[in-house]
């Protein structure tokens, strides 16, 4: 395995996987030639349907000149309102999108488009509005994306020419993508765990090694197996992905992963009694079927058996693949973001059932994978904050089991690790 580098908890890295060195050589004395160019693969084509899906109250950066440029577009001005902005900016740079009322972007009009955009060009919204369903990750090698499943044509693998979404890309972080890049500090260090970073070669290997032994016939399984074989090569300094894992440690780590899905299922409904929370959570836990009070879907019992569908699988395949290879993995830890993989595999299998329950479907079908999707990305996934802390949470966690495995940490029996947090919640 790569060198690795422990580090005190005081001194962990930033979750864009950037570490800050001042004194240390400059990107282009240490890390080669940079590429301003995105960097996309050919399942990351896309073409947007205005479904409108996206257009939701976010968070926003806000570049340059565009706040003055929105506030003073008739858009703008038509919704100002006494004691209501449409765009609330309280830091600078930053700025929040406000509700049209009924979940999505106040800019947004009744046939799913941008009064913005039609107004003042595509250049002139949001960065990141201009940019979804892409996600950008900057790294030594270059700027990467990956594609939020959120997107109903990402999930249906509806695409257009790789070569439009090239430009497209390359044109809208054109003034931005040098500046970002000729930040990165040297030496560049990937986060493996909370507490241990690998050099950005040795994290390159490990990713290949990662899409190579991912089984697309077991998503759930295979993304919490690779995570524990990466905690496994960090208490051994022996990365071997390839490890077989008894039958006992595999059933006692998805039972784990069961509690943890069931938490954040409570939390994704968005209950605010704790008491209401843990309830649901130890109904859905139990196999009792239930209600959503949030989607107001008809719940089923939570399964981590994998899918048989084909087609389904596919699209799995596609996800572990974008999040792989668009870099999503700098974003948190390599072991974190694997176990919140494996959980939102689940729980979309889950809410995708509720749909076909709800809708009495007698199978399933894509646009309950869509509807599944859009709950799992926009409130499980990379856009939402509640989510943060179950990464940390469920990386403690196994690697206090795995550390057992090893002879690092005292083994813990069946009740201990069960109990380390009585209801998994961050």
């Amino acid at each position: 395995m790569a060198a690795k580098i422990r580090r005190p908890p005081s001194t962990h890295l930033p979750k864009s996987g950037l570490c800050s060195q001042p004194g240390q050589p400059s990107p282009r004395q240490n890390l080669g030639v940079l590429s301003y160019s995105v960097q996309l693969h050919d399942f990351q084509a896309f073409s947007c349907t205005s479904c409108g899906r996206c257009c939701r109250p976010w968070e926003v950066a806000l570049e340059g000149t565009q706040r003055q440029a929105i506030e003073a577009s008739q858009a703008y001005q038509a919704r100002v309102k006494p004691n209501y902005v449409p765009l609330k900016v309280e830091t600078p740079g930053v700025g929040q999108l406000q509700d049209r009322g009924d979940g999505h972007c106040t800019f947004l009009d009744l046939d799913n488009l941008c009064e913005l955009h039609a107004e003042l060009g595509g250049r002139s919204k949001p960065l990141g509005c201009q940019l979804f369903p892409y996600q950008t990750v900057r790294t030594p090698g270059g700027m990467f994306v990956y594609l939020s499943f959120g997107c109903p044509p990402v999930v249906a693998g509806q695409d257009r020419d790789l070569a439009t979404n090239q430009r497209e890309l390359d044109e809208a972080l054109g003034d931005y993508t040098a500046p970002l890049l000729d930040t990165l500090e040297a030496p560049y260090l990937v986060d493996l765990t909370e507490s241990t970073a690998i050099p950005w070669e040795g994290y390159r290997r490990l990713e290949s090694d990662l899409l190579t032994a991912f089984a697309p016939a077991q998503p759930i399984r295979s993304c919490l197996l690779l995570a524990m074989s990466v905690l496994l090569a960090d208490h051994t300094n022996h990365l071997e992905l390839s490890r077989t894992f008894k039958t006992e440690d595999t059933d006692f780590a998805l039972e784990i992963l069961r509690k943890f899905a069931s938490s954040m299922i409570s939390v994704v409904e968005n209950i605010d009694e704790d008491a209401d929370r843990q309830a649901l959570a130890a109904a859905v836990e139990a196999g009792e079927t239930t209600s959503s009070p949030r989607f107001e879907l008809s719940m089923p019992p939570l399964s981590l058996d994998e899918p048989n569908q084909d087609w389904l699988l596919e699209i799995y395949h596609r996800y572990f693949q974008n999040a792989l290879l668009g870099k999503a993995l700098l974003r948190s830890t390599v072991v974190g973001k694997l176990l919140v993989m494996a959980s939102g595999f689940a729980l979309t299998n889950f809410y995708a059932e509720a749909y076909r329950l709800t809708r009495e479907l007698d199978t399933l079908d894509l646009q309950c994978v869509v509807d599944a999707f859009a709950i799992t990305e926009f409130h499980l996934g990379a856009h939402s904050p509640a989510m943060a802390g179950y990464s940390q949470a469920m990386e403690e966690t196994y690697s206090y089991i795995v550390g057992g495995l090893t002879n690092v940490a005292p083994s813990p029996s069946r009740e201990e690790a069960t109990s380390l947090d009585a209801d998994t919640s961050p």
